[in-house]
Parts: structure tokens; C-alpha cells; sequence
């Protein structure tokens, strides 16, 4: 059974705006409901999924999503900009990480008749020269719209599902996405590159 939202960082990081959980930290708002409704519309309308979790044209059970790759900069340029000035201020003011590049932000669909889920993993990857250090993801869906689904952080801490809201933690921490009962559970994640840690 998840455990409640918990402080782990001091308390002096925190603010009325950020309340710290699990490995992460929890900002409120990096949409608003418009913005995550347009964001939403205008990937089913226009853009065409990847299926993530297949191998060898079967159905992997580790993870069961649809993927879109945000790779038009222009397009999504102020999806990009939010993003990056919020994540780049925060990090500042809480882990100190030395951070150089933003990757490809994904665009992340679960659904229903497929449990779609991510079991537990972690967002490492990187090469000599830079690591993933941060990862973030914003629930783009209305928490009314599904049910399971839940971003759990290593052990079994439970990320707000409000609308718009954003998890970041550092990407060698376990997480997962539980699979979800109803509905169809959209959220939009991504992760911000760095020289390696030491």
C-alpha cells in the first residue's frame, strides 16, 4: 500500500509553492488545464504514436505505453521554455546539479485496454562525457479521467495526480507507473543532462 507524500529534503528548501516526496520534489503548476487540454489535442490530432514495451511484435510486460517524441522544437517551443526555465530555477535552490543539456521531451500515453504501466526502473543512461541527472514528468491528464496509473517513487511513494503538476527527482532514483483500471492517462516526461556524477 503507497505511503502519503513525505518530506525528505530540510525544511528550509521548502516553500508554500514546493512540498518535497519521496526522492523528488513536487511543483503545483507547470500547466494549467488549458494548456495541458491543448498539449493533449494537439498530439491525437496531428501526430502519430510510437508503441513503446514491444519486442519482437510482442507485448513486453515490463512496459506497456504509446509514445510520441516532442522532436519539433519550433512546434513545442514554449512547452520547452516552461519547462526549462522552471526545472533550471529549481534545481538551483535544491540539488546543485550541474546541468548542460535537455534531452527530447516524451509525450507518454497509457491506456486502459491495454494495463498500460512502466514497471520499476530508473532513467539512467549517459557516456563519458554527460549523465542523465534529472527527471521530470507532468500529469498532463484530469485525475477524474482514469483510474490506477499512479508515479510511484522508490519504495512506494505516491506523486500528486493533479492536473498540470510536476515531479522532479534525480534519474537514478527507482520509479514506476502503475497500470492503469480505466481511462487513458497522459503525461509528458523528460530529463536534463549533465557531466558525469563523481
Amino acid at each position: 500500500m503507497s505511503r502519503p507524500s513525505r518530506l525528505i529534503l530540510p525544511a528550509r528548501l521548502a516553500s508554500p509553492r514546493d512540498a518535497y516526496i519521496g526522492g523528488g520534489a513536487f511543483l503545483p503548476q507547470m500547466f494549467d488545464q488549458s494548456e495541458c487540454d491543448k498539449i493533449i489535442k494537439d498530439v491525437e490530432e496531428h501526430d502519430k504514436y510510437i508503441p513503446s514495451g514491444h519486442s519482437g511484435g510482442k507485448i513486453d510486460d515490463y512496459r506497456r505505453s504509446q509514445v510520441y517524441w516532442m522532436t519539433d522544437r519550433d512546434k513545442w517551443r514554449w512547452v520547452y521554455e516552461r519547462v526549462h526555465r522552471k526545472i533550471v530555477t529549481f534545481n538551483q535552490s535544491t540539488w546543485g546539479f550541474d546541468l548542460r543539456m535537455e534531452e527530447t521531451m516524451q509525450f507518454v500515453r497509457y491506456d486502459h485496454n491495454q494495463k498500460g504501466h512502466y514497471d520499476w526502473h530508473t532513467d539512467l543512461m549517459g557516456s563519458k562525457r554527460m549523465d542523465r541527472k534529472l527527471s521530470l514528468s507532468v500529469q498532463l491528464s484530469n485525475p477524474s479521467d482514469y483510474e490506477g496509473g499512479g508515479l510511484l517513487l522508490w519504495p512506494e511513494v505516491r506523486v500528486p495526480r493533479n492536473q498540470g503538476c510536476c515531479v522532479v527527482f534525480p534519474s537514478y532514483i527507482l520509479h514506476k507507473v502503475t497500470p492503469v483500471e480505466s481511462g487513458t492517462r497522459y503525461s509528458l516526461v523528460g530529463w536534463v543532462q549533465g557531466p558525469p556524477f563523481r
